[in-house]
């Protein structure tokens, strides 16, 4: 406390409070708070009915069968039309072709694999080779601007480097149906790549340790797919994925015919999801890209 003296006079005087003036903060002020709002809160659970009140039962309605089956069939008629006019359903040229092309690749690995076998003194008489078909394709929910994932599956004798990024593309690059013929072997699942007749074909390859490897895979045994490599494994996962849903779909088929029918149609309207859904999760080594 500071004292002063007033002029002309003995006794002191109290010095008078000084307040501080709060400084501004610069920029515009904080807007207001927000008032809460009952619908912000959950209101809780219903207030109990008195003691001795009846509560109401709940209303059932039965519907005739008939009726929830014509329902049902009128909503995949309005499905398959909705994707025949966004043109995902491929037409029936488009199924045949692509048909023909898993045909004339049967046909060259077949014919590939006895040369091979011929090439190495080998018994080409039971020496064997085949295609196998996954993925939108093989579950025939694919569309009009699909590729075809099949999987050249060759015998013992065969072998990746030489046999089939060498002999097997010599002999896809003399035929006038193929185009676009790319060989990636760096990827984690190596891999041709071209067109056949117009439509892209992915062509890995798997390698079985025996020398029928047609009747083997047909078979799907489990003592042979063990003893595979690494990389013939990777592309054998579709094939098994693809199986499983097969059997999961005729497992849970009472009438197999309508449902498979009703769950290509509603597979083929969530493939381009799940065909996004790929290319981003295995954008960086899956297939080559």
């Amino acid at each position: 406390m500071v004292l002063d003296r007033a002029v002309g006079s003995s006794a002191p005087r109290r010095a008078e409070p000084r307040t501080l003036v709060p400084v501004r903060a610069r920029g515009p002020p904080p807007p207001p708070p927000i008032p809460p709002s009952p619908r912000m809160y959950h209101p809780g659970p219903p207030p109990l009915p008195p003691p001795g009140t009846i509560p109401p039962r709940p209303i059932i309605i039965r519907l005739d069968p008939a009726t929830v089956q014509h329902m049902d069939v009128s909503r995949s008629v309005s499905l398959i039309k909705f994707l025949r006019d966004a043109g995902v359903v491929p037409s029936e040229e488009e199924e045949r072709r692509r048909e023909r092309v898993v045909s004339e690749l049967e046909k060259i690995v077949m014919d590939w694999a006895k040369r091979v076998a011929f090439e190495q003194r080998e018994q080409h008489w039971i020496t064997t080779g085949t295609v196998l078909t996954f993925g939108s394709y093989a579950l025939g929910v694919y569309g009009p601007e699909s590729d075809i994932d099949a999987v050249c599956v060759g015998p013992c004798i065969a072998s990746l480097q030489h046999h089939f990024f060498v002999f097997l593309r010599q002999m896809l690059e003399e035929r006038p149906e193929v185009s676009d013929l790319h060989s990636i072997e760096s990827a984690r699942v190596p891999l041709m790549r071209f067109k056949f007749n117009g439509v892209s074909v992915d062509f890995p390859y798997v390698q079985l340790p025996v020398i029928n490897a047609a009747e083997a895979i047909r078979a799907f045994d489990p003592r042979f797919l063990e003893k595979v490599d690494g990389a013939s494994w990777r592309c054998l996962s579709g094939v098994r994925v693809n199986r499983e849903i097969m059997q999961l779909r005729n497992k849970h088929a009472m009438t197999p015919g309508v449902v498979h029918e009703k769950n290509r149609h509603a597979m083929t309207l969530v493939d381009p999801y799940v065909v996004c859904l790929e290319e981003h999760t295995f954008n960086d080594s899956s297939y080559g890209s």
